[in-house]
């Protein structure tokens, strides 16, 4: 005679992975299923929950390594070739930290540990939603030039080539 498996089988099918339809087992099948069940409990009891602790803050931060795509890389370069700003990006190296501060205008400027203006992000830069700039650091310093500028903006440029700061930035989520 076929037996219908208890609630409690059904749930140690559905939580061992089976997906399947569960077919009505004969008295036989069910019994060295149980069988089986009882020995898997004995080798490996049950475990009692236990209440995690509160991530450190810095698991909830994202870390944005931006792109070309992401910086105004006409910035330094709309400068003549004495502005102090050339001077500040030639100092920087892969890892130096920043400063990210967000102007009136809405605007994403990078400073250097002394607050010297060393960049720019581009107007579509958007931060993750929900977070804050925390941290910021040299990616990379690349070289740029007017010749690698689109030709709309070669009229605003003042010197032949500069070099553009690319951030990795630090973001954490907003208090409250």
């Amino acid at each position: 005679m076929a037996e219908r498996l208890s609630e409690a089988e059904r749930r140690g099918f559905r939580e061992a992975g089976y997906c399947g339809p569960l077919r009505v087992m004969s008295a036989d099948e069910a019994g060295r299923y149980r069988a089986a069940l009882e020995r898997f409990e004995r080798r490996w009891p049950a475990r009692t929950l236990v209440e995690l602790p509160v991530p450190p803050s810095a698991l909830l931060c994202r870390h944005v390594r931006t792109s070309l795509q992401d910086v105004d890389l006409g910035f330094a370069g709309r400068r003549d070739t004495r502005h102090p700003i050339h001077r500040a990006i030639t100092n920087l190296s892969p890892g130096d930290p920043l400063k990210a501060r967000i102007t009136e205008q809405g605007r994403w400027e990078l400073l250097n540990t002394v607050g010297s203006l060393v960049g720019r992000l581009a107007k579509n830069f958007q931060p993750p939603p929900g977070m804050r700039c925390r941290s910021a650091e040299v990616l990379a310093v690349v070289g740029w030039s007017r010749e690698a500028s689109e030709p709309r903006y070669r009229d605003s440029i003042r010197c032949d080539a500069w070099e553009v700061v690319v951030p990795e930035l630090v973001f954490e989520p907003l208090e409250g």
